[in-house]
């Protein structure tokens, strides 16, 4: 489902907003993506709205969609230094991956305005940064929002993908369970997975490199847990290798 979403929302965008038009003059978006199209159903445009929030914030389904429990102020960090910051409030819908645009000038906010997705921008919020991306991972390419938790200096980063995927979905109690997965990401664009726990930790990583892993995590007495030091430790370790 998370899939589809993400084909069919790869750019929706509301063109009456300011602050966006300007994302869109200075935004480097991915080749071949509807970075100008506004979504719709079917030929009825008044429908658009309504037809997005059914899909992207069903209401039959338990729980929230939503990262954080209301938008809350962002900054989008362009990589030029001489572009300035622009400041939105923003939620990340982790369930299907993108930023949604909340106006507090607006007296309902009826029209649902999502942040185009472009790779020149990282965006700041509550303390966390992060990044649209394409990367490999097991010869299949992932196109997301990542959280950039640490970076390296051979230039390969620690990545968090959040998302939210939907528990029972053939049941009448549906809800959202959340998934992270942690990609150690190389300057090429290729990943490995880790998994932020001491059993699989090394599930992914090459066979020539897991007996040091294995030897750096017992002396170092690694230990994993949901401030993420663990698996930041062994990516950091892993990066220092090349």
């Amino acid at each position: 489902m998370k899939n589809l979403l993400s084909l069919s929302f790869l750019i929706l965008f509301a063109s009456s907003h300011e602050l966006i038009a300007q994302v869109f003059t200075k935004g480097q978006f991915p080749a071949g993506s509807r970075t100008n199209t506004i979504w719709h159903s079917g030929n009825n445009l008044g429908n658009s709205n309504s037809t997005l929030k059914e899909i992207t914030e069903p209401e039959n389904i338990n729980g929230s969609p939503f990262l954080f429990q209301e938008a809350i102020k962002a900054q989008l960090i362009f990589n030029d230094p001489e572009e300035d910051a622009i400041e939105l409030n923003l939620n990340y819908n982790a369930f299907a991956d993108f930023m949604k645009i909340v106006d507090d000038t607006k007296a309902n906010n009826a029209e649902i305005e999502l942040l185009p997705r472009a790779w020149n921008f990282d965006v700041l919020m509550d303390g966390k940064r992060f990044r649209y991306i394409n990367f490999t991972h097991n010869k299949e390419e992932i196109n997301s929002y990542v959280e950039i938790l640490e970076s390296f200096e051979n230039n390969s980063f620690l990545a968090l993908r959040r998302s939210k995927e939907v528990s029972n979905p053939s049941s009448s109690r549906k809800s959202y369970t959340d998934v992270n997965n942690f990609y150690l990401i190389n300057a090429n664009g290729i990943a490995i997975k880790l998994e932020n726990d001491d059993k699989r930790i090394l599930n992914d990583i090459p066979q020539d490199k897991k007996s040091i892993l294995s030897s750096f995590i017992s002396d170092k007495n690694v230990e994993f847990d949901d401030t993420y030091r663990g698996v930041k430790g062994v990516a950091r370790y892993y990066a220092s290798l090349d």
